[in-house]
């Protein structure tokens, strides 16, 4: 999962209408958008696609992951770096970051 392509389609499956067909951002389902904050899937249950994609591009939660599988960290840096260097560049587009 490349955590930047994920993100730009939350954000457009983010932006759609209500009641519209979406692809989970994750596993790329087609979904119908049940409600404005609809963007998922799934939420529930191991190995949901709202779990994995916050495992994904959140810092804090992909040591907690690596912890769980063993990547190294310096794996986990780089992501970190590839993540905040791509969040720069999506505010100079005008995207604000999410508060965690």
């Amino acid at each position: 999962m490349n955590p930047d392509d994920i993100k730009i389609k939350r954000l457009a499956d983010m932006e759609a209408n209500t009641g519209s067909i979406i692809i989970c951002p994750v596993c790329k389902k087609k979904i119908r958008k049940r409600s404005y904050q609809h963007v998922f899937c799934s939420n529930r249950g191991q190995g949901n696609c709202k779990d994995a994609y916050w495992n994904t591009v959140d810092p804090s939660r992909m040591d907690r992951v690596a912890k769980g599988v063993q990547i190294a960290r310096s794996q986990v840096s780089g992501l970190r770096y590839h993540l905040d260097r791509k969040s720069r560049e999506a505010a100079s587009f005008g995207y604000e970051e999410e508060e965690g």
